[in-house]
């Protein structure tokens, strides 16, 4: 079954492929496919078990296909590394190859439009820098309009998805900064 838009050529193959397979296969679900949030939730329902009951690695964060595990040890993360490629194979899916990498616990991560830094016990979840750039372009782009809807709609989208994260000083901060003009 093909999915409903175009997808990427696929060039590789899984253990037990023939040759022809990528060739009748496709590969993933086409960007922009609201289904593709519940997809990655039920395929990848075998992974949130491998980590949090087959590994006992209970500190793991998954949004759709992006997962980040947490464990002091790096061999005992390195072993999960293995078999989640393992599984990842059998369920014929594959881990990005210059996403997926080992941080120390203390180091700032990136992870789903945020970044996530340790400090003693907590994890504090900032916005990446760019975010709020791009954010600040919009608003100035939206800014005078001749009907302030779209203005007013794009900031509460903002704040939305940023008030998922520590930002309560930033949301106020650029919420002081914004004037409407007509």
């Amino acid at each position: 079954m093909r999915a409903g838009g175009p997808t990427e050529p696929v060039a590789f193959h899984f253990p037990g492929d023939d040759l022809f397979a990528p060739l009748l296969r496709p590969h993933g679900l086409p960007i922009g496919n609201l289904t593709s949030q519940i997809w990655a939730n039920a395929v990848l329902t075998p992974v949130d078990h491998l980590l949090g009951s087959g590994l006992g690695l209970g500190s793991f964060v998954r949004y759709c296909d992006d997962v980040l595990v947490y464990a002091e040890d790096r061999s005992r993360l390195e072993d999960a590394w293995r078999r989640v490629r393992d599984l990842a194979d059998r369920l014929r899916l594959r881990l990005h190859p210059d996403k997926c990498r080992l941080h120390r616990t203390t180091e700032r991560v990136g992870f789903v439009e945020f970044v996530l830094e340790r400090h003693g016990g907590r994890v504090a979840v900032h916005l990446r820098r760019s975010n709020i750039l791009a954010f600040r372009r919009r608003m100035a782009k939206l800014r005078g309009e001749r009907h302030p809807e779209r203005f007013f709609v794009g900031v509460r989208a903002w704040l939305a998805h940023a008030r998922h994260g520590h930002t309560r000083g930033l949301c106020r901060a650029e919420l002081s900064r914004l004037v409407w003009t007509q």
